[in-house]
Formats: C-alpha cells, sequence, structure tokens
C-alpha cells in the first residue's frame, strides 16, 4: 500500500483548508490524515477508516472499486436517483453513469455551460461518488467546487447552470414513490 501514507499536516502542506471528500471537514494544521500519492486527495483518519482503508479515488481510472467486489449483492435498481426540475427522475442504475453535454453520456444535459464530458457518477456498494472530468465549468455540490465527492441524499449538484439533485432511498422513500409524486 505505497500509495497511501499517514502523515500529520503541517502549515506548508497543499491539503490545508481543504475538504475532506468523505467527511466534508476542512482539513486543518496538526490534523491526522491519510493521503493518497496516485490521486492527491488527503482523507480524515476516520474517513479513511469508514472507506474500509481503500481509496475510491486512485482506483477510478477503470478498475472495479474493491467495495463493489466486497458487495454480496447489488443495491436495488433504483437504490438512488437524480431529480431534474421539469423532468422525470434519472436513476441511477448502474455502476457508472457520465454526465454530460455530448451525445455519448448517459444523462445528456442540454446546457452550453456543461462541458461534452463533464462528470461521473460510479456507484461503489450502496455508496455513489461524484467526479468531475476536468469539466470547463467546474463540478459544484452544495456550492462548492469538487473533484471528487462522496455523494449524500439530498446533494445539490451543479453543471454548468443545471441543477440535479442526488437522491437515495430509504426505508421510508423510494425512486417509484418519487416518480409517483413528480406526476402528480
Amino acid at each position: 500500500m505505497g500509495r497511501h501514507y499517514h502523515t500529520v499536516l503541517t502549515h506548508t502542506s497543499p491539503f490545508i483548508d481543504q475538504n475532506c471528500p468523505v467527511s466534508r471537514q476542512t482539513l486543518q494544521v496538526g490534523q491526522a490524515v491519510v493521503i493518497c500519492t496516485e490521486s492527491q486527495t488527503a482523507f480524515q483518519v476516520e474517513s479513511w477508516k469508514y472507506l474500509g482503508e481503500v481509496c475510491p479515488f486512485c482506483t477510478a481510472s477503470g478498475a472495479v472499486l474493491p467495495e463493489t467486489q466486497m458487495a454480496e449483492q447489488r443495491p436495488p435498481v433504483s437504490a438512488a436517483w437524480l431529480a431534474i426540475p421539469g423532468q422525470l427522475p434519472f436513476p441511477l442504475d448502474r455502476d457508472i453513469v457520465n454526465l454530460g453535454r455530448g451525445p455519448d453520456s448517459h444523462l445528456v444535459l442540454n446546457d452550453l455551460y456543461v462541458s461534452e464530458q463533464h462528470a461521473r457518477i460510479r456507484r461503489a456498494g450502496k455508496v455513489f461518488y461524484l467526479f468531475d472530468l476536468a469539466s470547463t465549468n467546474g463540478t459544484w455540490v452544495n456550492d462548492q467546487r469538487i473533484y471528487r465527492l462522496l455523494l449524500r441524499d439530498g446533494d445539490r449538484i451543479r453543471l454548468g447552470s443545471t441543477i440535479l439533485v442526488f437522491k437515495q432511498a430509504t426505508e421510508e422513500k423510494s425512486f417509484e414513490s418519487g416518480t409517483q409524486e413528480r406526476k402528480k
């Protein structure tokens, strides 16, 4: 595991004042973190343990995420979706969903401020990660620019001028109930 190492942040660290992609808390001087040298990502130690000490970002270039390999069963087809104003919900029913203006995207967004290949959502077990694909105008979650992030229910994703809301099913709600509410 030479790609990941434990360290304590100093005042010269490039990770100071950045957010941990899992906990979303600001990293500070004196804080213990785990650094991924491949993706240049810093995780709070608690977040690293939450991930099972497996980095979802350095293997995202095409390899299957270890959490997906370890999952005994897939989540239901409609475990998560994107709510899009004025449209039916878009189900996140595959392991990789590409978002962009290009016709080869799974979710094509008709927005001139969205790049051809803007962002990607990867499912790993029951969790979903959002990656910016070096888009021109950036990928924003809850008004903060992100490059990679663990999504949470209710996150507002902005690509260009398009707003998407990430929704994840719980026992109380499901994709089907979200669709029925939308049709009313």
